[in-house]
């Protein structure tokens, strides 16, 4: 079946997953012998078999082509006319989506019948009429739902369809999901031109992520599965925190290192690391960048019970437990909230575990106390929230409000002091959080410095949230405006020079000099290239500034601006492996010569040298060209390779491109920086004796497919291979329907009066008989008669192979270029009708 595409306009109801009715109809049957049908539009090697789909089913040949079966309609198929296969070489199973079509011969319409798959080379065919999803059933079957193209790998399956628009299955056919480019497109089905698809190929060249190419009328998409590890691990987010160009993100469903790029989208992100990677809990509550380690507090779930500090030696690729003195840091509120250093010496806050430091980089750990004279949970001091180190000092949030250690150079307390907040109207006296402001002499310097505590109630019957500064080392506090701040929830506070951030329940505010604020709602905070995608209502749990860059992360991911700006770029976590988490599109804007995308192919020159090539159509009423286009899996650059040609179909060697067009043939050496046309001349190796024959040289390659050093090619024409090596050299095995009983054609086809040579004739005398061989143009007027009630002896066996024709019209002249028929009649009665072509 040649791809033809008929634009409809029809509505389908958008659903996202739905599982497959698998095995409706069966049929067990045997191949039929011989080579099916002239018209071979793709080739692909199975199980060590090569099939071809064509004009009359799928036709085989276990050996190179010495012999060929076939399946159509009338052995199992179901469908003389299949429109895309598969070979899932590794589970054994070979897709085949089959088709007819109907309506007027002047319009035909494509009509799908279905997929369908066999697992024992075509025994047995299994037919999918229909697939059902979560809310409807679609069909599979109907006008214009046609599957054009199939790619996989493995247990990954993708059907590129018009109607049907794209659609895979990630577990071998067993379940199925709607793929779309956008939201709205789900919506308008294929009224959405980016939602009829007629190309797929899958790029197997990146190590666990999952690049699906596909080609639509509006453009060629680019979707990409990325692997967990190499993306955003949670979307509720409990700490963010930044050491030597990373930004570590803490989470509910594990840790994420990520580096971001000046327009505040992230660059690449280094590592997710997860209880596979030996982290001992699910969530995340902290990481901490010390000496070389990376380390990470952990919890079964976000504020639930604490299941151990993780330690990584190589930047959070794998993590391990391998410290002591942490065994009663465990259990329900015992995991470590907030890290901070003082000199050589790691502190951790551990919540209501309390209190612990590392001299030797994490080893081992001892506990300290904030109250000595009660060293138990009955003190609030020992239930601990927040650290912040200033020199050798180290502020410690408690729930019983505000320590200040001061610290030697063992990190021994040399003495401490404690500051006590209200619990009234105005006042909470758990202090949270405590940061440390420092002020910039301007020259490299501090010349003073802020104490930041937020402060939450023990109690909200009588306390309430507040937030205290302090500019003279604790001796004073000044508690922030009741405007503005008491009675609201805040979590978190970060600083870039003078200027204040502080993250709390539905509320981000900012303050130039710590006295005037400016409040903003966290409905605010939206996405700037998608203003869908916002924190809502959400409670601000953690606030990160960074370069002038600011971080902001709550339950719906993280949100990153500019300082001073309201430009907010919000990053999500994809947490459902069959969603897909990145998608390009790319059109003529980008370097494609059209916009209608037909054949994909992927040439692999050598490893990291990998190229995806694409057949761009004009489409109606455009500047567009019809070309052969091809650019790095990258998508960056695209450059032109051909113009003016359809491409169906590529096959590669190396630098070695072969384009099955609608021109013929086309072999480049060179990825495409030259080409050959090329002309399928040889033997038909599947006749009863081999003869001479040439490719029509007007009929369209459809196929091309390399299996090891030998190239396959499908035309309108029949089938043919050859060594690649030997590809511009007279001597492929051509592959044509042979029908003994009407063994009639004209060789060399196309043949040329300038050749030299002649055109001889070939067909079945049965008994003696007188002959008569006449020559027509394509309008049917008589061209020449060559030969005229000759005797020819013949018999059940006898074949007539020695009438020629030079070329010549019956006036002596050279005929014209083009189609000519050719008729054979014999006084007892048969008559045989051929065709040919004349070329130059």
């Amino acid at each position: 079946m040649k791809k033809t595409i008929i634009l409809l306009v029809i509505s389908l109801i958008p659903v996202s997953v739905f599982p497959a009715i698998m095995g409706l109809m069966k049929s067990l049957d045997e191949p039929a012998q011989g080579f099916s049908d002239n018209w071979v539009g793709d080739i692909v090697s199975h199980k060590g078999a090569i099939w071809l789909r064509t004009g009359r089913g799928m036709s085989f040949t276990l050996d190179g082509g010495v012999n060929w079966q076939y399946y159509d309609n009338s052995n199992g198929l179901l469908s003389n006319d299949p429109s895309a296969f598969w070979s899932d070489d590794a589970n054994g199973r070979l897709w085949v989506a089959i088709n007819h079509w109907i309506g007027p011969e002047t319009d035909p319409v494509p009509y799908s019948d279905g997929l369908v798959y066999t697992d024992d080379e075509g025994l047995t065919w299994n037919l999918m009429e229909s697939i059902v999803r979560e809310i409807d059933t679609i069909p599979l079957t109907g006008p214009n739902y046609t599957i054009y193209d199939i790619t996989g790998y493995d247990s990954l399956i993708f059907c590129a369809s018009w109607a049907g628009g794209l659609f895979g299955s990630f577990d071998g056919g067993q379940t199925w999901r709607n793929i779309y480019y956008s939201r709205q497109d789900s919506v308008l089905g294929f009224n959405s031109l980016s939602n009829l698809y007629f190309s797929a190929v899958l790029d197997t060249f990146h190590t666990d992520s999952i690049i699906l190419w596909a080609g639509t009328a509006d453009g060629l998409m680019r979707y990409v599965w990325a692997p967990a590890y190499a993306k955003p691990s949670s979307n509720k987010i409990s700490d963010i925190t930044h050491f030597g160009g990373f930004t570590y993100i803490s989470g509910d469903s594990g840790l994420t290192l990520v580096q971001f790029d000046t327009s505040r989208t992230y660059s690449e992100i280094v590592s997710s690391a997860f209880m596979s990677d030996g982290l001992p809990g699910l969530a995340v509550t902290t990481a901490y960048s010390f000496g070389g380690r990376l380390f990470a507090g952990t919890a079964d779930t976000l504020n639930g019970s604490g299941t151990g500090l993780a330690i990584s030696d190589n930047n959070g690729i794998s993590f391990h437990t391998n410290y002591t003195g942490l065994q009663n840091l465990m259990g329900l509120k015992k995991f470590p909230r907030e890290f901070a250093a003082v000199g050589a010496h790691l502190f951790m806050a551990g919540w209501e575990g309390g209190l612990y430091f590392s001299s030797d980089t994490g080893d081992s750990w001892q506990r300290a106390y904030t109250d000595t004279l009660d060293t138990t949970l009955a003190s609030g001091r020992n239930i601990i929230y927040s650290l912040a180190a200033d020199s050798m000092n180290l502020w410690v949030g408690t729930d019983s409000g505000l320590v200040l250690l001061f610290l030697n150079s063992s990190a021994s307390v040399d003495s401490s002091r404690y500051f006590v907040f209200p619990e009234n109207d105005s006042s909470g006296a758990r202090s949270y959080r405590v940061r440390v402001q420092k002020f910039s002499d301007g020259s490299g310097g501090f010349d003073s410095t802020a104490i930041w505590v937020i402060n939450h109630p023990r109690d909200t019957a009588v306390g309430e949230y507040s937030v205290y500064r302090s500019n003279d080392y604790g001796q004073t506090w000044v508690i922030t405006s009741r405007i503005n701040l008491v009675g609201l929830k805040y979590n978190d506070i970060a600083f870039s020079d003078s200027v204040v951030y502080l993250a709390g329940k539905q509320w981000f505010n900012s303050s130039p000099n710590g006295v005037t604020w400016f409040p903003k709602e966290a409905l605010q905070i939206r996405d700037s290239l998608n203003v869908t995608i916002n924190f809502g209502l959400q409670d601000l749990r953690t606030i990160e500034v960074v370069n002038d860059t600011i971080y902001v992360g709550c339950d719906r991911g993280v949100a990153i601006s500019p300082a001073g700006s309201n430009n907010w770029h919000i990053i999500t976590a994809n947490t459902n492996p069959l969603k897909f988490d990145k998608v390009n599109k790319y059109t003529s804007a980008h370097g494609l010569t059209g916009n209608f995308i037909t054949a994909l192919g992927i040439q692999s020159v050598s490893p990291g040298n990998n190229s995806l090539w694409i057949t761009c159509q004009k489409r109606p009423n455009t500047l567009e060209e019809y070309g052969i286009v091809s650019g790095p899996l990258d998508g960056q650059v695209w450059t032109a390779r051909h113009t003016g040609t359809i491409a169906w179909n590529y096959a590669f060697s190396g630098s070695n491109v072969i384009a099955a067009t609608d021109s013929g043939l086309f072999f480049s050496a060179n990825s495409g920086v030259n080409w050959q046309n090329i002309t399928i001349t040889g033997i038909l190796a599947n006749s009863e004796r081999p003869v001479p024959y040439t490719i029509n040289q007007y009929s369209p390659a459809y196929a091309a497919y390399v299996d090891g050093d030998t190239l396959w090619v499908g035309t309108g024409d029949g089938a043919a291979k050859i060594a690649l090596d030997n590809i511009g050299l007279p001597d492929w095995n051509i592959f044509r329907v042979y029908d003994p009983s009407s063994n009639v054609y004209a060789y060399p086809v196309p043949y040329s009066p300038y050749s030299g040579g002649t055109l001889k004739f070939h067909y079945p005398v049965p008994s003696d008989a007188r002959a008569t061989l006449k020559i027509y143009d394509f309008a049917m007027n008589l061209v020449k008669t060559v030969i005229d009630s000759e005797m020819k002896p013949g018999g059940p066996n006898v074949v007539a192979s020695t009438d020629q024709w030079d070329g010549y019209n019956g006036k002596g002249e050279v005929v014209a270029a083009g189609f000519y028929y050719f008729k054979v009649e014999l006084s007892t009665g048969q008559v045989y009708w051929g065709k040919l072509a004349i070329i130059p």
